[in-house]
């Protein structure tokens, strides 16, 4: 319970980050682009959590574009908005991304 801290980002060598089940609020740290070695990256709730107020807000970051190792990609159950960053094309690594059940808009940048 509560916010995923900013300082996340500190932790340079960190290459995987599963919060499979956490019940999290506030927004994605910017400094999640820090992670520059992180290779999975995966947010997602319990489904059928009823506290809706436990979900994450915001947008994805565009810091994400910096994640040059990153091939799994996954935000899901949340409350984002906004649309796909266009960043993410430069990811060339990037295998799997999904977004499921959180509330974006526009297109999937190519």
């Amino acid at each position: 319970l509560g916010t995923i801290p900013s300082q996340l980002g500190n932790l340079k060598s960190l290459r995987q980050i599963f919060l499979l089940g956490a019940l999290f609020s506030g927004t994605i740290p910017t400094t999640i682009g820090q992670l520059t070695n992180c290779d999975t990256f995966r947010i997602n709730n319990m489904r059928g959590t009823p506290d809706q107020s436990r979900r994450l807000t915001g947008q994805i970051p565009t810091e994400v574009g910096k994640m040059t190792h990153l091939s799994f990609f996954q935000i899901r159950d949340q409350k984002i908005t906004g649309t796909i960053p266009s960043e993410l094309v430069i990811l060339t690594r990037l295998t799997y991304l999904e977004f499921s059940n959180n509330l974006l808009s526009g297109t999937i940048p190519t």
